[in-house]
C-alpha cells in the first residue's frame, strides 16, 4: 500500500507578469492574496486562495519556456456554471466554446466551459451535475 495523499496543497503556474496575473485571479476569479515573496534565486512569488483552491504564481527572473512537467489546465468547481459564465463574460472573459455537457463523467455529468488566463493559462469553469 502506497503513502496517503490528502490531497492538492497547490498548483504552481508560470506566469509572465506577476502583477497583471494578481490581478486577473483577484478581481476576475476572486481569489485572495496569502503571501507573495522574493526566492533566493530572485523569482517572484505569489500564492493565491479561493475556496480549497490554491495556486502559485511564479514570475522567473528570466523567463522559462517549460516543456517538461507540463500540465493542462485547472478546473475550478463553481455551484452554477450558466450565472457564473454569464459574471465572467461581463468581466471581459472571452470563452473558446460554449458550455459543455459531458455525460460520461461522474453519475449524472458535468458542465464546463474553457477560457485563458492573461499568460495564456488554460482554465476551467467546471460544476459536477
Amino acid at each position: 500500500m502506497g503513502v496517503e495523499v490528502k490531497g492538492v496543497a497547490h498548483v504552481g503556474l508560470y506566469i509572465k507578469d506577476i502583477e497583471r496575473s494578481k490581478k486577473f485571479y483577484k478581481e476576475i476569479l476572486g481569489f485572495e492574496n496569502i503571501c507573495e515573496f522574493i526566492s533566493l534565486e530572485e523569482n517572484k512569488i505569489a500564492f493565491m486562495k479561493s475556496g480549497n483552491l490554491i495556486i502559485e504564481l511564479i514570475q522567473h527572473k528570466v523567463w522559462m519556456d517549460r516543456k517538461d512537467g507540463l500540465f493542462d489546465h485547472i478546473a475550478m468547481e463553481v455551484e452554477d456554471i450558466e450565472d457564473t459564465s454569464a459574471k465572467l463574460k461581463e468581466l471581459g472573459i472571452a470563452f473558446e466554446a460554449d458550455i459543455y455537457y459531458d455525460d460520461l463523467v461522474f453519475d449524472k455529468g458535468v458542465k464546463y466551459q474553457a477560457f485563458r488566463g492573461p499568460d495564456g493559462e488554460h482554465l476551467e469553469i467546471y460544476q459536477t451535475l
